[in-house]
C-alpha cells in the first residue's frame, strides 16, 4: 500500500513501512546513527539538482529501491494468488506458474553487480508557464 506521511518539515511518498520508518527517523534525529544530510550518496544526488527554485524534489537509493520493488512485487503476487484461489484455483495455479517464471528472472537481479555502475537518482519539479517539468536523474555509482 501506498502512504503519504508528513512530519518534521518534509513530505514522504512511498510504502507504508517506508513512510512510518522516515516519519520515526525524523522525529529522532540521532537514532541510528547519520541521518541522510551526512550520507554520501543523499549529496551527491541533491548536490546534482542545483539551486534552482523547485515546486517538489525528491531522493532514491536506487538499488535499494530495485530490490524492495522486486520484493514487494512477488509478495504482492502470492496474496493475490492466496486470494484467488479461494474463488479460482484454476486461475491461482496458472498465477503460481507466472510467479515461478518471474521469480527466476528476479533471481537473476544482483543488486551487487549494478551497485558498480548505477548510483543514486534525484529528482526535481519546476514550474513554468506551461504548467509543470519533471527532470529525473541517475547518476553513475561512485568511483
Amino acid at each position: 500500500s501506498l502512504s503519504i506521511g508528513i512530519g518534521g518539515g518534509h513530505v514522504f511518498i512511498g510504502p507504508t513501512p517506508s513512510v512510518e520508518q522516515a516519519l520515526r527517523t525524523t522525529g529522532q534525529p540521532d537514532a541510528g546513527g547519520a541521518g541522510l544530510a551526512q550520507d554520501e550518496m543523499f549529496q551527491r544526488a541533491t548536490n546534482f539538482l542545483g539551486n534552482e527554485p523547485v515546486v517538489a524534489w525528491g531522493y532514491i537509493d536506487t538499488i535499494a529501491s530495485a530490490e524492495a520493488g522486486v520484493k514487494r512485487q512477488e509478495e504482492t503476487m502470492r496474496q493475490a494468488i492466496e486470494q484467488m484461489k479461494e474463488f479460482d484455483p484454476e486461475t491461482a495455479a496458472e498465477m503460481e506458474k507466472d510467479l515461478a517464471e518471474q521469480k527466476g528472472a528476479a533471481d537473476n537481479f544482483d543488486p551487487a553487480f549494478f551497485k558498480q555502475y548505477i548510483g543514486p537518482s534525484a529528482w526535481k519539479m519546476t514550474s513554468s508557464d506551461k504548467g509543470f517539468v519533471l527532470n529525473f536523474y541517475t547518476l553513475p555509482a561512485a568511483k
